[in-house]
């Protein structure tokens, strides 16, 4: 497990607002991780009511914690990314478990193949009622949602990142910035960079 490195390779990025319980289960799925290269954490807290402390959470993380006021998941990954110290950028969200494998499937992928700009894995789920909760679940390629995919790094800020100005609210920034990187090159999918979403009670206005 990875902590306190000066240059990390990898910088994983998760926006977050409002879902403490779900963020500590996350982030210690993430501290877990079975890998041999340095990470770091970048932790967004978009406009939380009550603001994220960094000692709520794992102290074996090398983790940063940055606050903005609501502008949205595409402007909090930018803010991520815009500081991010690592040559691979790793996304996920706050209501993930990713597997003990999951960073290191994500590097090992671009390792092997260098002319790939990302690598996206399954996205996993309990069972769910689709009367009253929404989740998430892929098995192939070519979805690249923002809870479980990676990219490098010189390739998506070449490009400007996500699109903050057209997508201010959640809302397909993600297949966005999947359709302007794959003018760079191919986004992979590895099998075994898996993350769980977990299943959310449907309330109204969501």
């Amino acid at each position: 497990m990875a902590q306190g490195f000066l240059s990390p390779m990898v910088s994983i990025v998760v926006p977050s607002r409002n879902r403490p319980q779900q963020l500590r289960a996350c982030l210690l799925a993430i501290a877990d991780n079975d890998v041999d290269v340095p990470f770091e954490v970048i932790l967004v807290d978009d406009g939380s009511k009550s603001p994220l402390c960094r000692e709520w959470f794992p102290s074996e993380l090398d983790l940063r914690l940055l606050r903005r006021e609501g502008v949205g998941p595409a402007a909090a990954r930018n803010a991520g990314l815009e500081c991010a110290r690592g040559h691979v950028i790793l996304f996920t969200d706050d209501d993930t478990l990713p597997v003990e494998c999951w960073i290191a499937s994500a590097v090992r992928h671009l390792d092997e193949h260098p002319a790939a700009v990302g690598v996206e894995g399954p996205v996993q789920s309990p069972d769910w009622d689709p009367l009253r909760e929404s989740s998430i679940r892929t098995v192939g390629p070519g979805h690249y949602l923002t809870c479980n995919i990676a990219y490098r790094r010189d390739a998506i800020t070449s490009i400007g990142g996500f699109r903050e100005d057209v997508f201010r609210f959640a809302h397909a920034e993600d297949r966005d910035l999947a359709a302007r990187s794959r003018g760079l090159g191919e986004i992979g999918f590895a099998e075994e960079m898996v993350v769980v979403h977990s299943p959310r009670t449907l309330t109204i206005g969501n």
